[in-house]
């Protein structure tokens, strides 16, 4: 039996198993491929498409010294370039026909890919996978960065926040580093490494035989480094980013956080403050990002630093005194019910598999380790703010960040 890969993880919710008994589930199906993959495989004869996370243990907080910020931006750079034989458009045309979807994900440890695959197109899906990852072909990143803001698939917001959070507006982030990309790629990206789960309507020898096939040739580098994750320094600070083109102005306030402990503890305490409205810089929402969390508003026209300020005095305040437990209660309750939620979607429930595979099984929050938590992480000098926007001049006290 693999431990990254609970039989009964991928059976039905709890309000289904009536209609659906765990014991008619197949057995799932683990094998290792030639090149070190470990591969586990859940059918499901009744399903249209095939559903698969390909996962790393390669998140940003594990990014070397000088190379900060390339956990975030492999996975976006590898879907705005292309590999092999497929450039940029042909990837994506090549999917959009077979009528195929792959998306990628990073987190504070562990880096995905997820794909939905109809059986019948899974042997051209699989070579054009094999593709990106044994010959990947970055882009000019600027251009390709720019192009996605355009046709609106990045928020750039977010993705200038993930830069400052990841390098402070230095490092192969900024310098969109081609080389860099492709040695971190080659290293972390290791099948020997990795983890494939898969669900869906296949017979798993075929499977196997079609995995081997494709994947033929992507083989297992130089292991990663052993070293634990690399801590932060404490950065907290101003910075803003002009750009006439964004009105009015937005701001993000937030913390780099570390594994799904401190990403579940600022996802609950930040959402008590998105809906009790107690920031005073506008309305607020909730933003999740690669390795950080935080929150979003727009700043009302003439507002300037005080009112930048308060935000952070918002969260300082909510890292000292932390959750109460009414409002704890009503956060969990809510985060329970995202969880079966998800638990109806065969992707989300293949990639919270994946991050156990990759982070191992997390408890479920407790009011003390969450209020423990914010102490640490909302602190004056762990707090960024950024400022997208706000025309050619930049606010009293902030660092201009430049692409």
């Amino acid at each position: 039996m693999s431990p990254f890969f609970p039989p009964r993880l991928l059976a039905a919710p709890a309000i289904l198993l009536a209609a659906a008994p765990l014991a008619a589930q197949p057995a799932p199906v683990q094998f290792t491929l030639a090149n070190g993959l470990q591969v586990a495989f859940q059918p499901e004869p009744g399903a249209r498409a095939l559903t698969a996370v390909l996962a790393f243990p390669a998140g940003v907080r594990g990014d070397a010294a000088g190379q900060e910020g390339l956990a975030a931006l492999a996975p976006l750079a590898l879907r705005l370039g292309g590999g092999g034989l497929y450039g940029y458009r042909d990837v994506d045309e090549q999917f959009e026909n077979l009528g195929a979807s792959v998306e990628a994900e990073a987190g504070s440890d562990f880096t995905a890919l997820q794909l939905r695959i109809f059986p019948q197109d899974l042997r051209p899906v699989l070579a054009i996978l094999g593709a990106l990852l044994k010959a990947p072909i970055y882009p000019d990143l600027r251009a390709g960065f720019a192009r996605a803001r355009r046709e609106a698939a990045v928020d750039p917001q977010t993705l200038a926040f993930s830069g400052l959070l990841a390098s402070e507006g230095s490092g192969p982030w900024r310098k969109a580093d081609m080389q860099a990309l492709r040695a971190w790629q080659g290293a972390r990206w290791n099948p020997a490494h990795g983890r494939l789960l898969v669900t869906g309507p296949i017979g798993a020898e075929e499977l196997k035989a079609q995995l081997a096939a494709a994947l033929e040739g992507w083989k297992a580098g130089d292991p990663p480094p052993a070293s634990g994750p690399r801590a932060l320094p404490a950065r907290g600070g101003f910075y803003q980013r002009l750009d006439p083109g964004v009105v009015p102005t937005v701001v993000l306030a937030g913390v780099p956080v570390a594994g799904e402990a401190e990403e579940t503890a600022l996802d609950l305490a930040l959402a008590t403050l998105e809906a009790s409205a107690e920031s005073k810089a506008g309305s607020i929402e909730c933003k999740a990002g690669p390795g950080w969390r935080a929150l979003r508003g727009k700043l009302s026209a003439g507002a300037g630093s005080a009112e930048l300020q308060r935000l952070k005095e918002d969260l300082v305040r909510l890292g000292q005194r932390g959750l109460d437990a009414p409002r704890f209660a009503e956060q969990l309750a809510r985060w329970r019910e995202r969880r079966l939620v998800e638990g109806l979607d065969a992707e989300r429930v293949l990639l919270r598999a994946a991050r156990t595979a990759i982070r191992g099984p997390v408890a479920e929050p407790t009011l003390e380790g969450v209020n423990a938590i914010l102490k640490r992480l909302l602190r004056p000098e762990e707090i960024r703010i950024l400022v997208v926007g706000g025309g050619a001049k930049a606010l009293p006290g902030a660092t201009v960040l430049k692409d």
